[in-house]
């Protein structure tokens, strides 16, 4: 029966896959510390982009870049709570339920 962990090959044999997936399992911290505090700015400064006046065009650019970035961070926070980054982190834990 086909599993979702394995993978039909041409020789017709099934092969898993998950040691492909192996070298993401493991976390970069600084890779995630760059990642988060680069989002966090970045949307601080979306979120002072959307106070322009004129022209319109800008705030509504601002806007939606900074809903993406929001967007971003919940996935931060939601990885974080599944323990997948920063794990045992006391200021990542302050940070990501501030």
């Amino acid at each position: 029966m086909f599993n979702i962990y394995l993978v039909l090959l041409k020789n017709g044999k099934y092969k898993r896959i998950n040691f492909k997936t192996k070298p993401f399992a493991q976390e970069d911290i600084n890779k995630s510390w760059t990642l988060l505090i680069n989002t966090i700015l970045l949307c601080a400064i979306g979120i002072a982009g959307t106070t322009i006046k004129e022209p319109v065009y800008l705030r509504c650019l601002f806007s939606i870049v900074t809903g993406l970035l929001i967007v971003r961070i919940f996935i931060f926070y939601h990885d974080f709570h599944h323990k997948a980054i920063f794990k045992g982190s006391k200021l990542a834990k302050f940070i990501l339920n501030t």
